[in-house]
């Protein structure tokens, strides 16, 4: 990232019969979510994350599915 910017990196996955999905650092039951929407979710925990860790300038990256 450029300087002074902090790089932000999500993915989520599912798992067919499985009932957790993953988001990179933990698992949650997102009972029937689609790949798409377990991503949305990754999304918003990291910039919830960085929102909490003061993050001001910030650059974001998704793994296309």
């Amino acid at each position: 990232p450029p300087h002074g910017y902090v790089k932000l990196n999500f993915d989520g996955s599912v798992r067919l019969n499985r009932p957790a999905a993953a988001i990179g650092v933990g698992a949650l039951n997102l009972d029937g979510a689609t790949t798409s929407v377990v991503e949305l979710v990754a999304l918003k925990e990291r910039l919830v994350f960085a929102k909490r860790k003061g993050v001001k300038k910030l650059m974001v990256e998704g793994v296309p599915s």
